[in-house]
Parts: C-alpha cells; sequence; structure tokens
C-alpha cells in the first residue's frame, strides 16, 4: 500500500500568535513581502511591519485582490523579484493565502501564511485554487511544497464575523466523509497517494472535535472569549482539516460546491457554506443512516449552518440544479466516490438534502 502524507512546516497557534512572526521571520529571511487583500492590510500591515523593524526585516507590501487569479498571481511575483526579497507572507482569507502561495511556488521561495479568519481549512495546504474574475474555479493547482509556517492568532480569528467562523465548520464537516469515501474508492489525494490512517485518524478527529467544540466556540465567540473550546475548534477547522483533506482525500461535497460556484446564483455564499450543505448532499448519495443523518443535521442547525436552499438564499430551479450536477460530475472530484454519480443523481441528493434540512429545521 502507497501512502503520501502532507503538512506546513509548523503550526503555531495561541492568542496573539502575530506577535510571534517577527521572529519566525528571521529564521527565514531578512526581506519580507506582506501580501494582503485591503482589508486585513489596513487591520495588521502597519503592526506586522513596526514590530518586523525591531529585529532589522525590511517589510514590503503588496495589496492583492478578492479572487485569486492568475493576473493577481503574476503581479506578486513580479512585485517580488522587484523587491528583492527572500520571504513571502500571505495574510488574510483562503483566496488570498492561496494568491500567495502560488505566487510563492513560481519562486521557489520561504512562505509564511497568517490566516485572520478561519472560514475554510486552506492555509495549511499545498493547494491553490485559481479563479477567473467572476469567481468560477478554473483550476486546482497543487504547489510543490506546504507552507514553510502557518501562523493563527485566535485573538485576530474570534474578530472575524461569526458566518466565517461558521462557514469553516461547514468546510471541516466534508473531511471525514470525503476521507472515508476515497478510503473505500481507492483514490489518491492530493499528496499523492492513497489515503493513509494517519489521515483518517486526523480526519475523524476533526469531526468529532466539531460536534464537541463547535456549538461552545460559537457561544465563546458572542462573548468574545479565546478560551480552549475554541481553541480546540480552530485546531480542527484549520489544523486537523486542513491536513485530513490534502492526505485523506476530497470527493463528493467539494465536488458539487464547485458545481456551485460555476454559478453566479452562488457567488454571495462563502466556500464553506456551500460544502457543508455539499455535504449533506453528499450523505444522501450514501443513503446514510438515520442515526449519523441526524447527528450531522443537528449539529448543523445548532451552529447554524445553512441547509436548505432557503437559507442559502438560491432558488432550487431545474436550470440550477443542472448546471451544478453536469460540474460536479464532470469537472471536479466525484469520480472519488466509491461508486458512479450521475448529473441525476446529484440533482436528487440536492433536493433530499433539502428536505431534510426543512425537516431538522421544524423540529422543536
Amino acid at each position: 500500500m502507497e501512502i503520501s502524507f502532507r503538512a506546513p512546516g509548523r503550526y503555531i497557534q495561541r492568542n496573539g500568535a502575530l506577535d510571534d512572526l517577527p521572529e519566525l521571520l528571521a529564521g527565514y529571511g531578512s526581506r519580507i513581502l506582506l501580501a494582503a487583500t485591503e482589508g486585513s492590510m489596513n487591520r495588521f500591515g502597519k503592526q506586522v511591519a513596526e514590530s518586523c523593524r525591531d529585529l532589522d526585516l525590511t517589510v514590503e507590501t503588496c495589496q492583492i485582490g478578492k479572487e485569486t487569479t492568475q493576473v493577481d498571481i503574476t503581479m506578486l511575483a513580479n512585485t517580488f523579484r522587484e523587491y528583492g526579497c527572500d520571504v513571502m507572507v500571505g495574510m488574510g482569507g483562503g483566496k488570498a493565502l492561496d494568491t500567495a502561495r502560488a505566487a510563492a511556488d513560481e519562486l521557489y521561495c520561504s512562505l509564511i501564511l497568517v490566516p485572520t479568519v478561519a472560514s475554510n481549512d486552506a492555509p495549511c495546504s499545498a493547494l491553490s485554487i485559481i479563479h477567473d474574475e467572476a469567481g468560477a474555479v478554473l483550476e486546482l493547482r497543487v504547489t510543490k511544497r506546504n507552507p514553510d509556517a502557518v501562523v493563527v492568532d485566535t485573538g485576530v480569528i474570534i474578530n472575524a464575523p461569526i458566518r466565517l467562523l461558521v462557514a469553516g465548520m461547514g468546510d471541516a464537516l466534508a473531511t471525514w466523509f470525503e476521507a472515508s469515501a476515497c478510503r473505500e474508492s481507492g483514490a489518491k489525494t492530493l499528496a499523492g497517494a492513497g489515503s493513509s490512517d494517519i489521515a483518517l485518524n486526523l480526519a475523524r478527529l476533526c469531526y468529532d472535535s466539531l460536534l464537541k467544540y463547535g456549538p461552545s466556540a460559537v457561544a465563546a465567540h458572542g462573548a468574545g472569549l479565546v478560551n480552549e473550546d475554541f481553541d480546540r475548534l480552530i485546531q480542527a477547522t484549520v489544523f486537523l482539516s486542513g491536513v485530513g483533506f490534502e492526505s485523506g482525500g476530497v470527493a463528493g461535497a467539494h465536488a458539487i460546491n464547485d458545481g456551485f460556484s460555476a454559478c453566479p446564483e452562488a457567488a454571495h455564499l462563502y466556500h464553506g457554506e456551500i460544502v457543508g450543505f455539499g455535504t449533506l448532499a453528499m450523505l444522501m448519495l450514501r443513503n446514510t443512516d438515520e442515526v449519523l443523518l441526524k447527528q450531522v443535521t443537528s449539529f448543523m442547525k445548532e451552529v447554524g449552518l445553512p441547509m436548505t436552499f432557503e437559507q442559502l438564499g438560491i432558488e432550487p430551479k431545474d436550470e440550477l440544479l443542472l448546471r451544478v450536477a453536469h460540474v460536479a460530475c464532470t469537472q471536479s472530484v466525484m469520480g472519488n466516490m466509491p461508486f458512479v454519480v450521475t448529473e441525476h443523481d446529484v440533482v436528487r441528493a440536492l433536493l433530499k438534502a433539502d428536505i431534510i434540512g426543512k425537516s431538522c429545521l421544524e423540529e422543536e
């Protein structure tokens, strides 16, 4: 049996971890390029630059767009060369980190990623999802290396909107179910081989942590309190889900996400919100037993993950569902499922997920 496992060189998570960044960077180089979207640059760029000066580090900045496009990747790589930098720091949400990761891959330079939200499990991986200007997925680009380090400041994460935290749980919800499907089908993972016991167990720990700490982490967020439950939840959504999906495999839930990403009707939704609903639909494809299905829907309801088309803000017209199903089955990872899935199967699973979601919401 051939297995392969990928992970970042270092993973650092604590309240105030942003303070650790200058000392960490000094171990990789002396001339830093900080890449971030406008919001993250305004919130944290000055803090990072000033703290790095104490260690005689030079920090240049480059503002990137909200989508991970090849145009921005090329612009960022050219800026890095122009300034003569030796370390790339990507800061922000998943798409900003994907841009920095893809540019660093072209440069083959040191890469440090600093997520400012926990809306998805992208930070730890060696995967950049490339989009067009409208947000549709064009390419899943596997980079040569994982980040040298991922720095997660939970004091920063807790100040992001609750919707982003919940979206991260939706992305992580798929991890164990998809890794299990890939193990059953024998699909090759993004790490380049079959799903290992290491990845499968981490994926299961991710799922168990979501159920155990998710609801209390939502409460902690509401109180602005970075406590142990909040820390454990972030560990699950960023690290466990990140290494779990990369080395465990992705399947039906992310295929459905890719289908929706090609539709303007879903442009207002976060990746994790669609993946969460895609997970519910994937469970419909697998004819999941009632006990497990109840566990999943109860969790989704308790933390506030959208589980109906109405909550998603999408009108389930036949034409839309057929478009989603076509992309999911022909241009994505649906082939990693342990059985053949047709476009008709996907449409039916989406409609069944909506019915199950409505039923759960109506329960007292």
